[in-house]
């Protein structure tokens, strides 16, 4: 992977080569390309990921299980995806194996998570201003057919459910 291409990348982005033990297994997964997002990310006191094991980081609970899915990733030439959280961050995980290496893609949902979060209080304080509210109120999709109306609604046309 050509290291200055991924700089350009809106994602972390690495690449990793196995690591085998005495019997050929594959026990571990080296950096052998990481973009600045990714050093950034796995790394935010600083420093290069080139050269470190994905199992340097598994006393890190969410880190054991993305070196448990790389291994997998490698074994069976399948590319996996997880999601992990940490106390800070909810991350999108997805690896690829490609012929001899894997790239992973980390990607911090957090900020999606919490505007779904939000989004969703929001959604839920207007309907109960409109359920509440003393006018009536209707909502039809474009063929007419109504999809929300409040009681103040129902009641104008005399309509009980």
């Amino acid at each position: 992977m050509q290291t200055k291409i991924i700089e350009y990348l809106p994602v972390a982005v690495s690449e990793l080569k196995p690591v085998y033990d005495e019997a050929g297994e594959i026990v571990d997964a080296e950096w052998i390309t990481a973009n600045s997002l990714t050093e950034n990310f796995i790394l935010p006191n600083g420093g290069s990921l080139l050269g470190l094991c994905l199992g340097e980081f598994s006393g890190r609970i969410h880190w054991l299980r993305v070196l448990t899915a790389v291994i997998s990733a490698f074994s069976t030439n399948a590319s996996q995806k997880i999601t992990v959280v940490d106390s800070r961050r909810t991350m999108e995980v997805t690896i690829t194996p490609t012929d001899e290496t894997c790239v992973l893609c980390i990607q911090d949902v957090s900020v999606s998570d919490n505007a779904r979060d939000s989004s969703a209080q929001n959604l839920s304080h207007l309907k109960t201003a409109c359920d509440h509210s003393a006018q009536g109120i209707v909502l039809s999709n474009h063929k007419g057919e109504i999809l929300y109306a409040n009681k103040a609604f129902s009641d104008l046309l005399g309509y009980t459910s």
